[in-house]
């Protein structure tokens, strides 16, 4: 049996793989989709999909707009991603995603104990879910 603890150091890997990955084509539907995707030369190291199905926040300069995937009036803001590159990506202990992209702009999507919150699938990643407890 894997340990939590080993478990989160896969997941973590797993996200720290999205730095240097630029947003290439978004999905609105009942789920906000990014297809992330980084290149070596010509060649794709990374291609994955990153799907949010929870409220999330995104903050640049001002305050946070809240993401709702259920609330297409509250979708605008994540449209600005579009060609953004991913500087930073993290996930802490309560299995919070944070995405910090190059112009600023911070997508932070936490844990929900009753659905699934984000999935993350493709090549360049193990594949990760992260649903309820």
């Amino acid at each position: 049996m894997v340990s939590p603890k080993r478990l989160l150091a896969d997941v973590r890997a797993d996200v720290g793989q999205l730095i240097g990955c630029e947003v290439t084509q978004l999905v609105l539907d009942h789920r906000v989709g990014l297809r992330l995707v980084r290149f070596e030369g010509e060649i794709a190291r990374v291609d994955v999909l990153l799907e949010i199905g929870v409220t999330s926040q995104l903050s640049d300069e001002g305050a946070p707009e809240r993401i709702d995937p259920e609330e297409p009036t509250t979708l605008a803001g994540v449209l600005h991603l579009l060609r953004k590159r991913i500087e930073h990506a993290s996930l802490d202990e309560q299995l919070t995603l944070v995405v910090r992209f190059d112009d600023g702009a911070v997508l932070t999507v936490a844990r929900d104990v009753r659905v699934e919150s984000w999935e993350l699938s493709g090549a360049g990643v193990n594949g990760v879910l992260i649903g309820p407890v």
